[in-house]
């Protein structure tokens, strides 16, 4: 009721944001809500930007990117962390995954995106980085082959948190690796509202990330993972 009496005053205020495909997705999109009912004044669009790192700068009000935060005097978002992981379906037909090693016998989804070369020295696997096996430039493409059994892809937790929830993507070892990349937002406006969005959005990131490695901790006790 609020929100609507707002609109109907015209007092609301145009809040213009880009992201990521896959951040708008599994961020934003079951999340704006919140934000809406919090600032019922605060009307967002979002508008989707290709999935490359350091977009060039737009003129939203604020960019959600993924690169080098202090480079570009961005406001960090995620801290997250990565685990290779794969489907239920997809490890039925492959021998154990009993440690790091036994990923030779598996397809690893790649994308420059997200390289394993840092995961797999984590894992003190002195491997260069796979030649074969699925190749996509997008990394919900990725996770939603893994989804499919096609292979086994390298997720950043805070992203797969819904199917780290229901199982349908599981961690193979308790070993991660931090990427360098990582989300960010840049404001080009100093209002009110950008700073409330800002704000709303690093307490969101930061949520999720916390239950999503929850979630993993979980899956790994569950399915006996090392």
């Amino acid at each position: 009721a609020q929100a609507a009496w707002a609109r109907a005053q015209g007092t609301t205020t145009r809040l213009r944001r880009t992201a990521t495909p896959t951040f708008a997705r599994a961020m934003l999109a079951s999340s704006i809500q919140g934000f809406m009912n919090m600032y019922p004044h605060i009307d967002v669009e979002l508008v989707v930007v290709p999935p490359v790192f350091d977009y060039p700068s737009t003129n939203a009000d604020v960019e959600i990117r993924a690169g080098d935060a202090a480079a570009f005097g961005g406001i960090p978002l995620t801290n997250d962390v990565v685990m290779p992981m794969a489907s239920p379906v997809l490890l039925k037909s492959l021998p154990e995954m009993n440690s790091p090693l036994d990923l030779k016998h598996a397809p690893l989804i790649c994308t420059t995106l997200e390289p394993w070369r840092p995961w797999f020295q984590s894992a003190l696997l002195d491997w260069p980085e796979p030649k074969q096996g699925p190749k996509f430039q997008d990394l919900g493409l990725i996770y939603e082959a893994a989804l499919k059994g096609h292979g086994v892809a390298l997720c950043r937790l805070g992203l797969v948190r819904d199917w780290l929830l229901n199982d349908t993507l599981r961690p193979l070892f308790n070993v991660f690796s931090r990427p360098d990349n990582q989300y960010y937002a840049l404001a080009n406006s100093k209002s009110d509202e950008v700073r409330l969005f800002v704000h709303w959005l690093q307490s969101l990131c930061s949520e999720q990330s916390m239950q999503a490695q929850e979630l993993a901790q979980q899956a790994c006790s569950k399915h006996g993972v090392h």
